[in-house]
C-alpha cells in the first residue's frame, strides 16, 4: 500500500489522491509566476504597494490637499479618487434600489406573493446610475479642463487635472456610502444629504479648478458660472438619457 508523501494518506491501488497540502505549497508559487509573468498585474502590485495611508486620510479630511499632489509620482491617488467616487455611488444606488424595492414589497406584498417573486424597481436601474456616475464624472473633469485651459492662466494637462481634481472625489466616495448607509434607516434625510454631497462636491471641485488654473480675479465669474452652466447642460442630458 503507498502512501502520500506530503500528508501522508493511505492511497488505495487504482485510487486518485487529490493532496490538498501539495496544492497548498504549488498554489502561492504559481500565483507568484502569474504575477511576474503579468506586466499589468506587476504594475497594479507596485502602484497599491506605494499608496501611503497618512496622505489618502489627508485628502479625505481636506479635499484641497490633493491640488498639491504630483501628477508624475501621484497618479495613484487621482485614479484612485475617482474611483472612490463611482464606486460610492454605485453602492449609494445599489443601497436605495433595495430600500425602494423593499418598500414596494411591504406596501404590495400580496401582489408580489402572487406574482411569484420579488418587485423588481426598475431594470438595472442600480447600474444605469452606476454608468451615469461615470459619465459625470468624466464631464465634469472634461468641462473644468477645457475652459479651465481657456479662462485661466495656467495651463494643464487632462492627466494633471485628472490627478489633482480627480483625488478631491475621494471624500465624495466615502460621501456617497455614508449617505446610503443614513438611507437605510431614513430615506428623506438620505435624500438630503445627498444633495448636500453633491453641491458640495461641485463647489470643492469648480474652487479648486480655479485655484489650481490661477484664474485671474477679473475672469473668476465668468469660469465659475461657464463650469457650472456646462456642466449643467450635460448631466441634464446624461439625466434624459440614462433615466
Amino acid at each position: 500500500m503507498a502512501f502520500c508523501e506530503k500528508c501522508g494518506h493511505k492511497i488505495q491501488e487504482g485510487e486518485v489522491h487529490l493532496c490538498n497540502e501539495a496544492a497548498a505549497t504549488v498554489a502561492p508559487d504559481s500565483q507568484g509566476k502569474a504575477i511576474q509573468d503579468n506586466p499589468m498585474l506587476q504594475d497594479l502590485k507596485r502602484a497599491v504597494g506605494q499608496i501611503d495611508g497618512n496622505k489618502v486620510l489627508t485628502i479625505l479630511k481636506n479635499p484641497q490637499m490633493s491640488l498639491r499632489l504630483d501628477p508624475a509620482k501621484d497618479l495613484t491617488y487621482g485614479v484612485l479618487g475617482i474611483a472612490a467616487s463611482i464606486v460610492g455611488f454605485l453602492i449609494w444606488a445599489i443601497i436605495i434600489q433595495n430600500k425602494i424595492e423593499d418598500m414596494l414589497g411591504n406596501s404590495f406584498g400580496s401582489l408580489m406573493m402572487m406574482a411569484g417573486g420579488r418587485i423588481s424597481f426598475g431594470s438595472g436601474i442600480a447600474w444605469k446610475m452606476f454608468l451615469l456616475g461615470i459619465l459625470s464624472l468624466a464631464a465634469l473633469l472634461g468641462t473644468v479642463y477645457i475652459i479651465g485651459n481657456w479662462l485661466g492662466t495656467r495651463k494643464l494637462s487632462f492627466i494633471e487635472i485628472a490627478v489633482k481634481i480627480g483625488g478631491m472625489h475621494l471624500t465624495s466616495g466615502a460621501g456617497f456610502v455614508l449617505v446610503g448607509i443614513v438611507s437605510l434607516i431614513n430615506m428623506s434625510v438620505g435624500f438630503s444629504l445627498l444633495m448636500i454631497l453633491l453641491i458640495s462636491a461641485l463647489i470643492w471641485t469648480v474652487m479648486g479648478a480655479n485655484q489650481l488654473m490661477e484664474v485671474q480675479e477679473e475672469r473668476r465669474i465668468a469660469f465659475i458660472g461657464s463650469t457650472i452652466a456646462v456642466y449643467g447642460i450635460v448631466f441634464s442630458l446624461l439625466m434624459k438619457l440614462f433615466m
